[in-house]
């Protein structure tokens, strides 16, 4: 799905997924959406929307048009790590931080832990950072 995509637009409906067609020995006069409904999470899942035919006479169809849509899950990101650095002791310099993209179905989280180590040589300390980066779009909740 395009970025920015709401499935409660009926129009961005219709430019994506179509319009549905019908006939009618009366002729056809309308052909509408009567109702939508999604089951998105995190972006993926299904979309269903339902049709309804109205004939010349204003009479409705007593058939639908069904039309499901179902959108898979597709996650693309980029991670950039800082690398290992140096700073002068007495400043203040913030050190680099993860940059990331979340390119597809994504929604990443990103935390660090700070294990401070006093040096031996001519060091002021080092510090060991361990990053954690969770995709809540992937992460079930119970596995590791």
């Amino acid at each position: 799905l395009p970025y920015g995509f709401q499935a409660e637009n009926p129009a961005q409906r219709e430019e994506l997924f179509g319009m549905a067609t019908g006939a009618d020995n009366c002729g056809v006069a309308n052909i509408a959406e009567i109702s939508y409904s999604a089951d998105l999470e995190c972006g993926y899942g299904s979309i269903t929307r339902v049709f309804q035919v109205t004939d010349v006479q204003g009479l409705n169809s007593q058939n639908t048009c069904v039309q499901v849509i179902t959108v898979n899950e597709v996650h693309n990101y980029e991670i950039f790590f800082p690398e290992d650095d140096d700073y002068t002791c007495g400043n203040e310099e913030e050190p680099a931080g993860v940059e990331y993209n979340e390119l597809g179905c994504d929604l990443l989280a990103v935390t660090s832990e700070d294990e401070i180590f006093s040096a031996s040589g001519d060091e002021c300390y080092k510090i060991f950072r361990t990053w954690r980066v969770i995709n809540w779009c992937e992460y079930d909740g119970e596995g590791d």
